[in-house]
């Protein structure tokens, strides 16, 4: 289901288990961070009844969508497989979006395990492209077309 709940998406997206994983140090801190242009550019969606995921979809071009899955500890495991997968359903049955790229920082393996299991592949590696603790990380590109989507309940 869409939102464009700007207290809900506040709630994810400031929480102290995401903020840390969705910012760099160009940041500002939590309580500064304003998700207006998120909702006015990007199509949100949380899987009712799960109160504990939001899947941020950003266009990149006309068939190409960002996205950056939140999803707080206790929405984690198969229940976040499950809400992941049906949000790429969601997006190549209810939009003209043909492939999905996330961009995974290196040091959260525990994310990139996450989109694989959702479906994702590797596609690459973007050198040195992330600033964390005043420390340079590379990011894993991953990638997934429509035409490979086999959707699984």
């Amino acid at each position: 289901m869409r939102t464009k709940d700007v207290d809900f998406i506040h709630s994810i997206l400031r929480h102290p288990e995401i903020y840390p994983l969705i910012t760099d140090d160009g940041c500002p801190p939590p309580e500064e961070y304003d998700v207006t242009e998120i909702v006015e550019r990007s199509l949100c969606i949380y899987l009712s009844p799960n109160k504990y995921s939001l899947f941020v979809y950003r266009p990149i071009t006309s068939v190409t969508w960002e996205v950056h899955a939140n999803v707080l500890k206790p929405g984690r495991g198969i229940e976040a497989i499950r809400a992941g997968r049906e949000s790429v359903q969601y997006m190549f049955s209810k939009t003209g979006a043909q492939k999905l790229v996330a961009y995974i920082p290196v040091m959260f393996p525990n994310v990139l395990r996450y989109s694989l299991k959702v479906g994702f592949e590797v596609e690459g590696i973007s050198k040195k492209s992330i600033r964390k603790a005043g420390r340079l990380y590379d990011r894993c590109l991953l990638g997934l077309c429509k035409e490979d989507w086999v959707w699984v309940t």
